[in-house]
């Protein structure tokens, strides 16, 4: 069965006087290398800007072979085009961001599978990121991991809404809060909350984040149809699975930028 064994390599990143990543590690999926650029680039630039490591995944279709052995082997040129793919992926991410240590894993077998498994791997403070064409995989690795989950969609946008060039965030989830302000401060941008959050609670993050532009946009409940008009234009829109499951994975499906779905990994919590 060594046939069958997923291929693994690390390019490390260069000396740096970058700061110490504040989260786990980026794993992103290649699906399909030639359509997954958009995914692949921006985990690339997330990584650099949480200061975080760099996992790329390919699972390749292989045709069941067996050996003059009797074992179970994958066809060669099937393993070497896919070294090659994933190796053209390293290089486009590497002009991205060339300070990021990357390394990649690849394996015969369904990409679902093999995602789940470097997530879990990663921990439950890795960010996996997929392409709004593996969409339907995302209910999959959220029911089995607790990794945060990135939808990246970047088609041209057609309007702007209020919140464009900010961070759109689900107000009703201390995760997301906490992972929104995190990202408003590394992209220099505001944030918008979606939701009521108390005043002494608001003026809490605005201590911690002195330099992230807060708005609020007061309701009740914040719906997938509020957080989707934000979403317009936003940088990022983030919200909590825990929440409220119907309405995170519709924002998740139809919001035309980057979407986040905190997981369950990381905890969060401030001093007063």
């Amino acid at each position: 069965m060594k046939h069958l064994r997923q291929t693994t390599g690390t390019h490390p990143r260069p000396a740096t006087t970058a700061t110490a990543p504040d989260s786990g590690p980026v794993v992103v999926l290649i699906d399909n290398p030639r359509i997954d650029n958009d995914a692949l680039e921006w985990a690339a630039a997330e990584a650099a800007a949480r200061g975080s490591d760099l996992r790329i995944v390919y699972a390749f279709p292989w045709t069941y072979l067996l050996d003059p052995g009797g074992n179970v082997t994958v066809e060669l040129r099937g393993r070497v085009d896919a070294q090659a793919k994933v190796a053209a992926a390293v290089r486009r991410a590497g002009r991205v961001a060339p300070t990021i240590s990357i390394s990649t894993c690849v394996v015969p077998g369904w990409g679902s599978r093999s995602l789940v498994r470097e997530a879990r791997r990663a921990g439950d403070q890795a960010l996996v990121v997929t392409s709004r064409s593996q969409c339907r995989l995302v209910r999959t690795i959220a029911s089995r991991t607790g990794a945060s989950l990135a939808v990246i969609g970047l088609a041209d946008q057609q309007a702007a809404g209020s919140s464009a060039g900010r961070v759109v965030v689900d107000g009703g989830s201390l995760a997301a809060t906490a992972f929104g302000f995190q990202s408003a401060r590394r992209r220099a941008s505001g944030i918008t909350i979606v939701g009521t959050v108390q005043r002494d609670e608001l003026s809490v993050w605005r201590k911690f984040f002195p330099g992230v532009d807060v708005r609020q946009r007061r309701t009740p409940d914040p719906t997938a149809g509020i957080l989707l008009a934000e979403s317009l234009g936003a940088a990022l829109t983030v919200v909590a699975r825990d929440h409220d499951g119907s309405s995170a994975y519709d924002v998740l499906r139809l919001a035309p930028g980057p979407v986040v779905l905190v997981g369950s990994g990381p905890r969060y919590r401030t001093r007063r």
